[in-house]
């Protein structure tokens, strides 16, 4: 998958975070850009999601249109 124009935030195991369908995305709101907007349509729940080359793991729990709420499985920065 490919990102948007990201500000740098922490994540830790259990947080939850947003990817989104626009270009950029909010530190302060935990949104991780994801401009494709075909990608919500062939994620489903509970899939598990590779970003930053494979050192962050998010598990899809729940799926609109606009934004993927998903929960981090693994700590990084």
């Amino acid at each position: 998958m490919r990102l948007g124009e990201i500000e740098d935030f922490e994540v830790a195991k259990g947080d939850k975070v947003f990817l989104v369908n626009r270009e950029e995305g909010s530190a302060e709101a935990r949104e991780i850009p994801l401009p494709e907007s075909k990608v919500f349509y062939e994620i489903a729940e509970g899939d598990i999601l590779l970003i930053e080359g494979g050192r962050i793991r998010l598990r899809a729990d729940s799926i609109s249109d606009s934004s993927i709420e998903c929960m981090v499985l693994t700590d990084e920065t």
